[in-house]
């Protein structure tokens, strides 16, 4: 669960097939309908995410913590470093970077099926993968 809390992943569900239904007559039939709800899902997600980041109130679900702060730390000192990393990327962090993070380590997709998702090369988003491993890592150097 992204958002890490129930009631806010319910909100953010809510949202989600209020938007599919308003939108439908914007849906481009170019794409898959699959890709035009992860789309939705991940930036309405991502949007709550950032919204607390500015209230500074990112809390955070294990996958995400796990995934941000990495193998390197204890416990206490790990949700520290992970809740620095979270709220440095949604600060710092272009919207695509943040789609091809969420795909890659909460919905364990591929490279390539991500690239396939996005309408990007595979080096892109290798690229943006390893862009965003390194600002991770220069947030829990500080």
């Amino acid at each position: 669960m992204l958002l890490g809390q129930t009631d806010a992943a319910r909100d953010a569900e809510q949202e989600v097939f209020l938007r599919l239904l308003t939108g439908l007559d914007s849906f481009k039939k170019a794409s898959s309908p699959v890709t035009w709800i992860y789309r939705i899902t991940t930036n309405i997600c991502i949007d709550e995410l950032r919204r607390r980041s500015r209230r500074n109130e990112v809390e955070l679900s294990p996958r995400v913590a796990e995934a941000l702060a990495g193998d390197r730390q204890s416990s206490p000192d790990r949700a520290l470093a992970a809740k620095r990393a979270a709220l440095e990327l949604l600060k710092n962090t272009d919207e695509q970077s943040l789609q091809i993070f969420v795909h890659a380590h909460l919905d364990e997709m591929t490279q390539e099926d991500i690239a396939r998702l996005l309408g990007l090369s595979r080096k892109t988003v290798w690229s943006k993968l390893n862009r965003l491993r390194r600002q991770i890592e220069a947030c829990e150097v500080s």
